[in-house]
């Protein structure tokens, strides 16, 4: 029997790292599908500027969450969200109706260090004793 490990908490873990592999899934399809081929008409009936960074940004700031509650890295949920979104980019640029965006990577990037200097952050200031 393992000593200080609880079976429970590592198939929690586990189940956090399907969800990171299905939510990875559903990036690389929304990535792949042309949706909308021009920008221009607005995505999902909204007209909202500048909206696709904004998805961006919010679909690898939970990229980066759900890696770091799988895997408990603040590097690796940057990394990952990073290379995840950046990857994705370059392979819109081989497809048809599909346009690799700097600005997308960008997005894709701040998201997910957004969610890693939380993180960081907040782990900080759990080590800090407090001024009682």
């Amino acid at each position: 029997m393992n000593k200080g490990k609880d079976p429970l908490k590592n198939d929690s873990r586990r189940i956090e790292q399907y969800f990171l592999y299905l939510y990875t899934a559903f990036l690389v399809v929304i990535s792949v599908v042309t949706f909308h081929p021009d920008p221009q008409d607005g995505y999902f009936l909204l007209n909202i500027p500048h909206l696709d960074k904004i998805l961006h940004y919010l679909f690898y700031f939970i990229c980066s969450l759900l890696y770091y509650r799988g895997y408990r890295s603040i590097l690796g949920c940057f990394l990952y969200g990073t290379l995840v979104g950046f990857s994705l980019e370059i392979v819109q640029y081989f497809l048809p109706d599909r346009r690799c965006d700097l600005y997308d990577m960008l997005s894709n990037a701040l998201g997910s260090m957004t969610f890693a200097l939380i993180i960081y952050l907040k782990n900080l200031s759990d080590k800090t004793p407090s001024n009682k």
